[in-house]
């Protein structure tokens, strides 16, 4: 429930509490912001390394008393958009930050694991589900899904 930097010229290593319970795969933007998922409480947190403050976004979800776990999360380079994956309801979260809004991309199958995000050269949003055995899956097959948005 931390995370830390490491200072590059005394390799002393600083913790710093989260918020939130559970951070994941966390990225940063251009801008120097780093965005974290929040696995144990369904958050999504925005870090400012310079001032050292949390801002912490409720994630979307798709029912009253339902909770996401998001895991993995990238940053457009360009656009900036943070892309999470919501393992709990099979979706695909992306977040504008210019807008504060999210929009949804339901996947097409159940049972549904993301671990990583990458984007390609003309756009699209990538990730492949690691649930293992395949038969772990609705379709019982390994998927690798690319979003255009």
């Amino acid at each position: 429930n931390a995370i830390g930097t490491v200072d590059r010229d005394t390799l002393e290593v600083t913790e710093i509490p989260t918020p939130f319970k559970g951070p994941r795969r966390m990225r940063f933007a251009a801008d120097g912001t780093l965005w974290i998922p929040g696995f144990d409480e369904g958050k999504l947190a925005r870090f400012d390394p310079a001032t050292r403050q949390f801002e912490t976004i409720a994630l979307p979800v798709l029912g009253k008393g339902e909770y996401e776990m998001p895991y993995a999360l990238a940053v457009h380079p360009q656009t900036g958009d943070v892309w999470i994956a919501a393992n709990n309801t099979d979706r695909v979260l992306r977040y504008i930050p210019k807008e504060k809004r999210f929009i949804a991309y339901p996947m097409p199958n159940r049972v549904i694991w993301f671990r990583d995000f990458d984007f390609t050269a003309d756009g699209k949003v990538c990730t492949s589900n690691s649930n293992l055995p395949a038969y772990a899956h609705e379709d019982k097959v390994p998927a690798f899904v690319c979003i255009t948005p």
